[in-house]
C-alpha cells in the first residue's frame, strides 16, 4: 500500500513498530505515516524501518519526538507547508546514505536535537 497509516483527521501514533522489507525507489507513495491537508499529527517513540519516509505530512500540524528511522529513501520525515509550526525534536535517524532525516518546507517550528547516524566503516579497529 501508500502508507501504513494515512491520516486526515487527528491521530496519536505513539509507541508503534513500522517494518516493511525495503524502500520503494519509484512508483506510488510509500510512507509508514501519510498525513493529509488539515490533519494533526502526533508520532511518538516509534521504530520506523525500510520504508522510503517515516512520516510525509502535507499542510498538517506536526509533532513528531524520540523516533528512530532506518533505512529510508532520500530523507526520513518530511513536512511541507505545516498548518502550524511543527515541533521535530529528539529524533534518530540511521542512514548508510547522505540523505537528511528532516526536512520542513515552510514554518520552521522547532526542529532541534535531531541525528543522523551513519554505519560505523567496516574494518575500522
Amino acid at each position: 500500500g501508500v502508507a501504513a497509516i494515512r491520516a486526515a483527521g487527528k491521530v496519536r501514533i505513539i509507541h508503534n513498530t513500522f517494518e516493511c522489507p525495503s524502500p520503494r525507489k519509484g512508483g506510488p507513495p510509500q510512507f509508514a505515516v501519510w498525513g493529509l491537508p488539515g490533519s494533526v499529527i502526533v508520532f511518538v517513540d516509534n521504530d520506523v524501518r525500510g520504508w522510503r519516509q517515516a512520516l510525509q505530512a502535507d499542510k498538517a500540524s506536526v509533532v513528531a519526538t524520540d523516533n528512530r528511522v532506518a533505512d529510508y529513501w532520500q530523507v526520513g520525515m518530511r513536512i511541507t507547508e505545516p498548518a502550524a509550526a511543527p515541533v521535530i525534536t529528539g529524533n534518530r535517524f540511521h542512514s548508510a546514505t547522505e540523505h537528511p532525516g528532516v526536512t520542513v518546507v515552510g514554518d520552521q517550528g522547532t526542529v532541534e536535537d535531531n541525528r543522523v547516524e551513519r554505519p560505523a566503516s567496516q574494518g575500522s579497529p
